[in-house]
C-alpha cells in the first residue's frame, strides 16, 4: 500500500485555448501517479472535462479540452483529481477572437505577393504558431508564409486572387478554429 500525496500543478502549456474545444493541454507538476495504477484520474478545466491523452510518469499529463460551452475569460480553474486527491489552480484562459484590429497595407496588387501585417487581440495560445488551425484568409484565399511576429502581430503574403477584383473584401483570421474578421482589403489593378 502506498499513500499518494495530493497532485500539484507547476505549469500549463498552453495557458489558453479555444472556446470550441480541441486544444491539447500539457499539465506539468508532481504526484500525478502512473496511469495504470490510478485509473480514477480526472482533469477538468472550468468544470468542463479535459479528455486525457497521455501521462508521462508522475509529472506530466496531456489532455484535450472539450467543446462543452465554458465560461469566458481569464483565471479559470484547472482541476486534477487523482484517486480522490484534488488540486485546483486558476491558471487557464479561454481564447476568444472577436476581430482583427488592423491590416496594413489595406490594399495589394491582383498579382499577389503583397506582404500584409495583421494586428489582433493578444493570442497567447502556446508555442505552436505554425499550427494548421491558424491561418489568414484575404478574400477567401489563404495568405501564404504566415509568420507570427509576437502574440498580437503576424505577417503573411497574399496570393493571386484568381480573377477576383474590387474593394471591401473580407480579411479573416482563424486561430484554433475561432474566426475573427477585420478591416476590409482592396485589390489594386495595375494598368
Amino acid at each position: 500500500w502506498t499513500w499518494l500525496h495530493p497532485p500539484t500543478v507547476s505549469n500549463v502549456q498552453p495557458s489558453a485555448g479555444s472556446v470550441l474545444g480541441g486544444t491539447n493541454v500539457t499539465i506539468l507538476g508532481e504526484n500525478f501517479g502512473p496511469l495504470i495504477d490510478f485509473p480514477t484520474r480526472e482533469i477538468s478545466i472550468d468544470d468542463q472535462p479535459c479528455d486525457i491523452l497521455t501521462g508521462s510518469g508522475n509529472t506530466t499529463i496531456t489532455c484535450t479540452t472539450t467543446n462543452t460551452p465554458p465560461k469566458h475569460g481569464a483565471d479559470r480553474v484547472i482541476k486534477i483529481n487523482i484517486d480522490n486527491q484534488t488540486n485546483e489552480q486558476p491558471i487557464w484562459s479561454w481564447l476568444e477572437l472577436s476581430s482583427i484590429v488592423s491590416v496594413s497595407p489595406s490594399a495589394g496588387t491582383i498579382f499577389g505577393g503583397t506582404e500584409v501585417t495583421l494586428t489582433a487581440p493578444p493570442l497567447t495560445i502556446g508555442p505552436e504558431f505554425d499550427h494548421p488551425d491558424r491561418l489568414v484568409m484575404i478574400d477567401e484565399e489563404i495568405c501564404e508564409d504566415l509568420t507570427w511576429l509576437n502574440d498580437t502581430k503576424l505577417l503573411c503574403r497574399t496570393q493571386n486572387p484568381q480573377g477576383k477584383t474590387g474593394v471591401d473584401r473580407n480579411v479573416t483570421l482563424i486561430v484554433d478554429r475561432i474566426t475573427g474578421e477585420g478591416p476590409f482589403w482592396s485589390w489594386l489593378e495595375v494598368p
